[in-house]
């Protein structure tokens, strides 16, 4: 299939006319019926319309639809797993960071006495004797 039939057939599943299309892209109408009817189109407007319709660029060079929807689907789940990911690290970074207060208290008697051991955060109950 051309690449003009292809803009065609997007601009129908979305029920826009030609004019729309150059409404869309701010272009001329005679400009996008250049573009569909004799292909005088180049890689600028490809970007816009794979961006505005959601598909890769690739599409006007010959993949059909059911790959780009394929693509897409995997492309959402990335989006998806990458904000999981993010999320994830967010949560560790602060976990790292912040520390839990602890109060502790303690009966002892004047024979006994107390060792912290801050280093492996460790509360010793030592008889003096």
């Amino acid at each position: 299939m051309h690449i003009g039939l292809k803009i065609k057939e997007l601009a129908v599943r979305k029920n826009l006319t030609l004019a729309d299309m150059a409404k869309i892209l701010g272009k001329t109408k005679q400009a996008i019926y250049e573009i569909v009817d004799k292909e005088d189109v180049n890689s600028a407007i490809l970007k816009q319309l794979s961006s505005y319709f959601n598909i890769p660029i690739s599409y006007f060079f010959g993949e059909d639809q059911e790959t780009i929807s394929i693509i897409q689907e995997k492309l959402a789940r990335t989006e998806q797993e990458v904000l999981r990911l993010k999320s994830e690290n967010e949560s560790l970074r602060a976990g790292r960071t912040s520390s839990t207060k602890v109060l502790i208290e303690l009966d002892v008697t004047p024979d006994e006495f107390i060792k912290m051991g801050l280093h492996d955060k460790i509360v010793q109950v030592l008889d003096k004797k």
